[in-house]
């Protein structure tokens, strides 16, 4: 089955729909609809080379804040040392900070993307608590 073909495959078991455009020569950018009804989308590139392919998976978190961005980096910095392999990582060309979760595409399944999916909107939670803290997040 050809790369593009299987996380095609993969969105369709998992009842994503996802909308597809060639960005380089090797690599395939997937808009997807996790829960329209919420506004949940990620962004998916699968970079396909000759000898192995790998799929990343992006989800937005937060606008970088000039006023803040330095706020913004020690918060990253320090949940980078909490959650697994670096979640989170900052664009300054476009000014955002997205949690990300790379998967190695001999590996990549239906569940590996649930499960990546998981861990992305987790990671948006958690930048969100320690970032914009509610009064109840304060109390406790």
């Amino acid at each position: 089955m050809e790369a593009a073909e299987k996380v095609e495959a993969a969105f369709k078991e998992l009842g994503f729909t996802a909308e597809s455009k060639q960005v380089a020569d090797q690599i395939m950018a997937y808009e997807i609809a996790v829960d329209p009804d919420e506004d949940i989308y990620l962004t998916g590139m699968l970079v396909t080379e000759e000898e192995e392919s790998d799929f990343r998976l992006l989800a937005f978190v937060d606008e970088l804040d000039q006023e803040k961005a330095l706020d913004q980096l020690k918060a990253v910095m320090g949940l980078n040392g909490e959650l697994p392999a670096g979640a989170y990582c900052m664009d300054p060309f476009e000014d955002i900070i997205y949690a990300t979760v790379n998967i190695r595409f001999a590996e990549f399944s239906a569940a590996k993307l649930a499960s990546a999916v998981e861990l992305l909107l987790f990671a948006q939670n958690v930048y969100d608590q320690e970032f914009y803290p509610t009064k109840e997040d304060a109390k406790a």
